[in-house]
């Protein structure tokens, strides 16, 4: 055990880190950090790579990269997965491990998987530092193909297989999600009206993206923060950076904006919600520390409009909402897409051929 007047000298200079880091440019180094992408300086060579899929029999109906070119250009890795013969039967917990939920799907394996005519796309945008190979997208996704939808997801710029340095909290991101489009248009893969599924960092992405495209016809945002500004320092402080102030945060952010060459006031998520008009569903947790549910109810309220419904979810936070917590926001997601994206007459007949021969759960 240290000798207590050394303990005490101990201690006292670690309180003195954080001034210390403060001082030496630690604004500047979480401006950088709050920016930084997963894949910075990684070439494509390193990050184009088959990883197997988180979901061992999941299917994969096209894949394919897009280039987008602008003053800031990367390389996007896209999934497109068609509505299938297969069926959602429910979800699995695991004895040796509770919180681990593994989704059931019928899979006939002795007749050839059969797709059919999506009536509906839906582009899937995951959240910061987090890929589109990741078990619980691709369950969401195989739900909402099993609706009739034919379902996108794109490793948003720095994230999976996409090149990228830098994230601008879907500036720079809706406008490659806008490029994403036009090439489905050109491929004959944008099928119908088209919603967007946001997680956290999507659901920035696809606000902004509903503000610059109009083919975006209706949004579920999940866990969504309502502006860069105001995310860094409650996201900041969430994680154990209490002593920074509020004008440091300031700072931080202004930092970060310079780091990654964009202007953090231009991702203001609820000012793009409040001036379109796009139905969306928000869904947060009641737990989420990361970004608190404050977020979602000022979202909610600046939209103030009757297309817009907040889901309050008890006892779910940031990591469990959509992973181990699902029946919740299942069924208000898909009454949500169809509701906004499938004519009335579709959508009792889209409903009756997902659910024949499935198994409540």
């Amino acid at each position: 055990m240290l000798h207590s007047k050394t303990s005490r000298r101990l201690w006292s200079l670690l309180l003195l880190v954080p001034a210390v880091l403060v001082s030496v440019g630690c604004e500047s180094i979480l401006g950088e950090w709050v920016s930084r992408t997963p894949n910075h300086g990684k070439p494509l060579e390193k990050i184009d790579r088959v990883e197997p899929l988180a979901l061992d029999d999941a299917v994969i109906d096209h894949e394919f990269r897009i280039e987008v070119e602008s003053d800031d250009p990367v390389s996007l890795w896209v999934w497109v997965i068609d509505p299938s013969n297969e069926k959602f039967m429910g979800i699995e917990t695991k004895e040796d491990d509770p919180d681990h939920l593994q989704p059931l799907f019928h899979i006939d394996h002795n007749a050839p998987r059969q797709t059919r005519e999506p009536v509906a796309t839906v582009l899937m945008l995951h959240g910061f530092y987090d890929w589109i190979n990741r078990r619980w997208y691709l369950m969401w996704a195989r739900m909402l193909a099993e609706h009739g939808y034919r379902v996108v997801l794109v490793d948003q710029r720095g994230h999976g297989r996409s090149t990228g340095k830098w994230a601008t909290y879907g500036v720079r991101e809706s406008r490659d999600m806008q490029r994403v489009l036009d090439e489905l248009e050109e491929r004959n893969l944008l099928a119908g009206p088209v919603g967007v599924w946001g997680v956290s960092f999507g659901g920035a992405t696809a606000v902004q993206l509903a503000d610059l495209d109009e083919r975006i016809e209706a949004m579920v945002l999940i866990s969504t923060f309502t502006s860069m500004r105001d995310i860094v320092p409650d996201y900041g402080r969430a994680i154990g950076f209490r002593f920074l102030s509020d004008e440091q945060y300031t700072r931080v952010v202004d930092h970060a904006g310079r780091h990654a060459d964009f202007d953090p006031d231009d991702a203001d998520v609820i000012d793009r919600l409040a001036r379109i008009d796009t139905p969306t569903l928000l869904i947060h947790g009641e737990e989420d520390r990361l970004i608190p549910i404050q977020h979602a109810m000022r979202l909610y309220h600046a939209a103030d409009r009757d297309n817009v419904e907040l889901i309050r979810v008890m006892g779910a936070n940031h990591t469990s909402l959509g992973d181990t917590v699902v029946w919740p926001i299942y069924q208000p997601m898909l009454d949500w897409f169809e509701r906004h994206l499938l004519p009335e007459e579709e959508q009792t007949q889209v409903a009756n051929e997902a659910h024949s021969g499935q198994t409540d759960p």
